[in-house]
């Protein structure tokens, strides 16, 4: 089996529990909380996945780093999947719950390059247009690179309107070569 599919079925399973026992808001923060700190840790990750460093103690880490930030029936489903020797599916059931609990909140996720930070009007204005474009409700997140020149990449999921001036001279400078070709 995939680690995607076994990765589906635990995010699944715990998303399903944590509605059952009406903590979805609660998990859902601790679940983020979790994700980002793994995605911003390698060590950890590392750690995590060292199969030297024995399930106990891995569970140790775990709940040293998270007993007091997170309910107790998250940090049981983290030291469950250690114990079931499920490390290296962690991080993307963690990644996965994520993404079914935006589905089910009619969520898109969208991140916004721009070569300069954007002013807050501006932000509600393409917050607005891609709430109507996605139909859904829309989390913005921004990213500043000055290698675009002008203009911004809007990626949702695996869309990108890339709408930057740096790929807009790419295309000018391709149809140039073609219509110079066709001079000759």
């Amino acid at each position: 089996m995939s680690n995607f599919t076994i990765s589906t079925r635990y995010a699944k399973a715990f998303l399903e529990f944590s509605e059952e026992k009406n903590i979805f808001e609660t998990v859902s923060g601790d679940v983020e909380l979790i994700f980002n700190t793994f995605n911003a840790s390698r060590e950890l990750r590392l750690a995590i996945l060292n199969p030297v460093i024995s399930n106990s103690k891995k569970n140790d880490i775990l709940t040293a780093l998270f007993a007091n930030k997170i309910d107790g029936e998250t940090l049981n489903f983290l030291q469950f999947l250690i114990d079931k020797n499920r490390e290296e599916v962690l991080f993307d059931t963690l990644k996965r719950f994520l993404e079914l609990r935006d589905e089910k909140l009619n969520i898109a996720n969208v991140l916004v390059t721009s070569p300069v930070e954007l002013s807050e009007s501006q932000k509600e204005e393409l917050k607005r247009k891609l709430a109507v474009y996605t139909g859904k409700n829309v989390k913005m997140n921004y990213r500043i690179d000055k290698s675009i020149l002008g203009g911004f990449i809007v990626k949702i999921g695996d869309t990108v309107l890339d709408a930057s001036v740096l790929h807009q001279l790419v295309l000018l400078r391709k149809k140039l070569l073609n219509q110079s070709y066709n001079l000759n």
